[in-house]
């Protein structure tokens, strides 16, 4: 994602003071931090607590481990960015396969969330209209690996495209001038087939869904059934729901910003205020790494229980060792005593 936001950015010289960098550098930080707890938490309980070895679960988890990967490439680099005014800090070879592999990696990631929401609003579907027939429930990990392979194939021109380019001593992660023209049609391509094709989709599925929810009875089911399940598959689609709106309100904030960029319609700016602006963007594009977590814990009582249980568990151990502390003070306070 930050290679469109350098395209403009390239030779403008100093972006930042160093009172302009630190709160910038504090709320990446903080994103990090969450993102990476976050994300690591929900796929360590999808694990770990059987309950939630489902379908969507497992795509949920699928989601988080790329949000996570995101995380691991995207917010140290956006760190470095921001204290050495969007430099790539390593040359020749070895930064030029870094360069390409991380912004790879970061494109791949986020497009693997997008294509996850995809495959967990087909399964809610199916969870609704046909629950007998699951098309995912044998074939689960086909399905995640399918959404990886894809994706990097969709993604596998930035392999070509991203480039370090040298202006005097100065290394950047770029698009070279003359592949600009070329990378500006894949761009929107990508565009078309990843945000506005899915979201199309994702927004009729589950359309589709909640006419199924609120008018499709199931007949081999007694009428008390038939209302657990209907509020159980309420409750699935509304975090189902939530997830897809967060996600396309971080991203579509983002694309506006870098399509008004690349055409231009950002010039009059100020370099200053552009670059306020980048991060601006790219702060609630990176939310769309944070939140899940959050949306988790407020739509699912088995990962609010998880939570809950590992926090006791931290509690009482930190005692534990407190208590654990207290007769060795006592004794070396005894100890001096006695010398």
């Amino acid at each position: 994602m930050r290679v469109n936001s350098t395209l403009n950015f390239t030779h403008s010289g100093s972006k930042y003071t160093y009172f302009d960098r630190i709160p910038w550098n504090a709320v990446f930080s903080i994103q990090f931090l969450v993102a990476m707890v976050g994300n690591f938490l929900i796929v360590w309980i999808v694990y770990r607590d059987n309950r939630l070895k489902t379908t969507t679960n497992y795509l949920i988890a699928n989601m988080a481990a790329s949000d996570l990967i995101a995380g691991l490439f995207i917010f140290p680099a956006q760190i470095v960015f921001i204290n050495f005014d969007y430099q790539w800090l390593i040359g020749g070879d070895v930064g030029n396969a870094l360069c390409k592999l991380n912004i790879f990696t970061i494109e791949m990631s986020f497009n693997v969330s997008v294509y996850t929401c995809v495959a967990i609003a087909i399964d809610r579907y199916f969870a609704v209209a046909h629950p007998f027939r699951r098309i995912f429930d044998d074939r689960i990990k086909h399905v995640i690996a399918s959404i990886w392979i894809i994706t990097a194939l969709i993604r596998s021109p930035h392999l070509y495209f991203t480039a370090t380019l040298q202006v005097s001593d100065i290394w950047y992660c770029t698009i070279p001038y003359k592949d600009r023209p070329y990378f500006k049609v894949y761009k929107y391509i990508v565009l078309f087939l990843s945000s506005l094709l899915s979201a199309m989709f994702i927004t009729i599925t589950y359309a589709l869904t909640i006419c199924k929810l609120y008018n499709h009875k199931v007949p081999e089911l007694s009428i008390p059934a038939q209302r657990r399940r209907q509020q159980k598959n309420k409750k699935v689609l509304k975090h189902g729901v939530a997830i897809v709106v967060l996600l396309y309100l971080c991203h579509g904030f983002w694309m506006t910003f870098i399509m008004l960029l690349s055409e231009g319609k950002l010039n009059h700016l100020s370099p200053k205020s552009s670059h306020s602006l980048s991060e601006a963007s790219s702060f609630i594009l990176y939310l769309s790494l944070v939140c899940n977590f959050f949306i988790y814990v407020i739509f699912n009582d088995i990962y609010r229980v998880n939570i809950k249980a590992l926090l006791q568990k931290c509690c009482c151990r930190s005692q534990a060792n407190r208590k654990q502390e207290i007769p060795v003070e006592e004794k070396m306070t005894l100890d001096k005593l006695t010398d």
